[in-house]
């Protein structure tokens, strides 16, 4: 989570505009957080999340910007801005809300309580749970295992799974049957095919 104290230089220069009023320039440090984040959450690529103890505050808003999360048996989670008198403005809210659902995700927020790996794994929070220690090692297992398909197709499926998030039944089906489409163009699924066919693994371009 973020550092409070207040030689981190984000709050140096949030004092100032917060005492001043300056609506601009909070919104600017939010966007700028925003931007850190959002541009994890943006990957052309799959990301996982490996967590080891505390992923609290801002750490949390990282983990939830990652396609995936492995939590170790010491990982725990919390939103606790709200004690300190501040908002999860950094995609807390949303990801949250989108991830877990806004009942449990309204629960976690405004109680600021910890969540622990257990509760997290059984929320949905994290995808895998695993022994303390073991957190780093699951995630490139799952790496490896996501290596296993199709590049590009796999690509193409997981900017679909982004899309979807929050849309209609029906746009989401559009979206699914765009992917679909590209997925057969970019061809992969013929070496998948023969390999499945020899039993073998794929040998992707």
């Amino acid at each position: 989570g973020m550092h409070l104290s207040m030689d981190n230089p984000l709050l140096r220069r949030l004092g100032p505009a917060a005492s001043m009023g300056d609506k601009d320039g909070v919104r600017a440090i939010i966007e700028e957080l925003k931007s850190s984040v959002g541009s994890l959450a943006d990957a052309p690529y799959p990301t996982i999340a490996a967590i080891e103890g505390a992923c609290v505050g801002g750490g949390l808003e990282i983990a939830l910007a990652c396609d995936l999360r492995v939590g170790s048996a010491s990982s725990f989670f919390g939103m606790p801005e709200t004690r300190v008198g501040l908002a999860p403005d950094v995609g807390g809210i949303v990801r949250l809300s989108h991830l877990v659902g806004r009942s449990r995700a309204t629960d976690l927020i405004l109680t600021g309580r910890r969540l622990d790996a257990k509760s997290a794994r059984g929320w949905g929070l994290t995808n895998r749970r695993t022994v303390t220690g073991e957190a780093f090692a699951t995630a490139q297992h799952m790496a490896a295992e996501i290596s296993r398909g199709g590049p590009k197709t796999s690509l193409a499926v997981l900017r679909a799974l982004r899309a979807v998030e929050g849309a209609t039944l029906a746009d989401g089906l559009e979206l699914e049957t765009r992917a679909g489409i590209e997925t057969v163009l970019v061809g992969e699924w013929k070496e998948g095919a023969a390999a499945f066919m020899q039993k073998r693994e794929p040998q992707w371009a």
